[in-house]
């Protein structure tokens, strides 16, 4: 099977050397091979980490205009921050945030393709509780790369990097219209350090959640439910087929 997964892949950069055609909204953008987010063909998916995907990236589509600020926490390859760069009339909209080196170069090669470098800010920082240093688990650009506690894993891969809180980002860069946050479980800790943002009724979220993933972290749905209620925050589900009553699961929730 990873003989012949490496084939394919080798065959795809063959292909599109010049980068995988990818549409969105009126533009038609370009992806490194095997870096491109899935198509909308497969928006009713029954794989919810494909349906979840392409439900975010519709929204996106639909609610983000030219003059939106969005902080992309969790950027990964950047799809995110390119989709919205591709829609903004202006500099300084767009914040990017991966630590993971490896998935920062595809990024960083993602945007030269579709020449959007002077629009997103990419910021190698980890988004976390307070300001200071996190251990990050770096796992050569996989998207499951993620904040651990580094008292209890040794791993080569653990590298110790930059944090910052959203409120302390919040004195140095534009206030987002859009916060999205895709960070494999760290999201409850993330939302800790940004009572400014929380408290401001014009910051919309776009958060993915990671109940399977939160006793690493020491956090609870009852947690989140605590800043939701202290901010009067409203959650809607972002997948309609899915029901408020059966949260938390993985899944991505509108605030």
């Amino acid at each position: 099977m990873t003989f012949w997964f490496s084939i394919v892949k080798l065959i795809k950069y063959i292909l599109y050397i010049r980068g995988e055609k990818y549409d969105f909204s009126a533009t038609s953008l370009r992806f490194m091979p095997n870096t491109r987010p899935a198509r909308m063909v497969y928006l009713e998916s029954g794989n919810d980490i494909v349906r979840n995907d392409l439900l975010q990236i519709k929204f996106l589509e639909k609610q983000f205009k030219p003059g939106h600020v969005i902080w992309d926490i969790g950027s990964h390859y950047g799809h995110y921050s390119i989709f919205a760069a591709s829609v903004s009339d202006q500099k300084d909209r767009v914040f990017s945030f991966e630590p993971d080196a490896k998935a920062r170069t595809v990024q960083v090669k993602n945007i030269a393709m579709n020449s959007l470098q002077d629009r997103i800010k990419i910021m190698d920082v980890a988004v976390s509780t307070a300001d200071g240093t996190v251990d990050f688990l770096e796992l050569d650009g996989n998207s499951n790369s993620h904040i651990i506690d580094g008292s209890t894993v040794s791993d080569s891969k653990v590298k110790r990097v930059r944090s910052r809180s959203l409120d302390s980002l919040l004195m140095e860069i534009p206030c987002p219209d859009y916060v999205k946050i895709d960070t494999e479980g760290a999201e409850i800790d993330i939302l800790r350090g940004g009572s400014a943002l929380l408290s401001n009724p014009k910051v919309n979220f776009i958060c993915e959640l990671h109940p399977f993933a939160w006793d690493a972290f020491g956090v609870t749905y009852a947690e989140f439910e605590h800043l939701m209620q202290k901010h009067n925050r409203t959650i809607t589900l972002l997948d309609q087929r899915k029901s408020l009553s059966d949260l938390p699961f993985y899944g991505t929730v509108l605030f």
